[in-house]
């Protein structure tokens, strides 16, 4: 990114905000076994459903198990984003791929690509996923497949309309024109000009997947316990809401504040590569 890049990404406050929120999530992911007082899955039944400031040892609480609340919210960090990472890298792969190809090579690929991609967006993803893991069983790995080939069709079908415009410019009519291999024109000027628009989608795209993960968690579909998923631990504190509230409050704004996060980032880099935002900002 170049330095005036950089500058009008900085004016921009959502996507500074973003980035801010992304960057601490990545980071409590990481460090998350230092930054955790317990192990996500120590607990003792003598110290369950202790509230929040209730007792020094347990900042955030415990859960129903005796659990720190505070340790299992940081380590859910690591699988949700863990998730959300490596499904919208599987969408972004599969839809990028067939829409570049699909737009570069045109006629029955074209054709044949579309068409799977109209008949798979006429399944709501949420519901597309539900069916995978019927079929598949529950559990972190299947939940890894299921959402890295359901939501796919939105960055097929914006990689084949930037291919589509790229093809059209000079210097892909030059390449032709001099004899340069298909494979070379795709790697060398059809893809290089056609990434940032995939790569905003798919930042978009991780908030999306962490969501559906946590949905899927929620229906006790995703990873299974002791694992600390937020969407599972949502599902958990709904039995003890009326009592112990912190229970299913904690993990919920973990997921709000964590896709909230991805989506101004998303919408600050799309901003940036807009031409029409360029000029105003200039």
């Amino acid at each position: 990114m170049s330095h005036q890049g950089v500058k009008r990404f900085l004016r921009k406050k959502n996507a500074v905000i973003g980035a801010t929120i992304v960057i601490m999530v990545c980071f409590i992911a990481v460090f998350a076994p230092l930054l955790s007082p317990y192990h996500y899955a120590h607990g003792d039944l003598n110290d369950a459903l202790l509230g929040i400031g209730e007792d020094s040892r347990y900042l955030l609480g415990t859960d129903h198990c005796g659990r720190d609340m505070l340790s299992r919210v940081l380590f859910g960090a690591r699988i949700s984003l863990l998730v959300g990472i490596i499904a919208q890298l599987a969408n972004t792969v599969i839809g990028g791929t067939l829409g570049i190809v699909g737009g570069f090579y045109g006629r029955v690929w074209d054709d044949i690509i579309m068409f799977v991609t109209n008949v798979t967006l006429s399944i709501p993803v949420l519901i597309f996923a539900l069916a995978l893991m019927a079929l598949l069983g529950p559990g972190l790995h299947n939940l890894f497949i299921a959402l890295g080939i359901t939501n796919w069709c939105g960055t097929c079908r914006l990689a084949r309309s930037k291919t589509l415009s790229v093809k059209e410019e000079n210097y892909v009519e030059a390449a032709q024109a001099i004899g340069c291999s298909n494979l070379r024109m795709l790697f060398k000027h059809i893809l290089p000009n056609s990434i940032m628009p995939i790569i905003v989608i798919g930042t978009l795209g991780i908030g999306d997947a962490i969501l559906i993960a946590a949905s899927l968690g929620f229906l006790g579909l995703g990873a299974q316990p002791p694992l600390p998923e937020w969407g599972s631990m949502l599902s958990t504190g709904r039995n003890y809401f009326f009592n112990a509230p912190w229970l299913s409050i904690l993990p919920g704004v973990a997921i709000l504040v964590t896709v909230l996060g991805f989506n101004l980032l998303g919408d600050g880099l799309r901003d940036l590569i807009d031409p029409h935002t360029k000029k105003l900002t200039k």
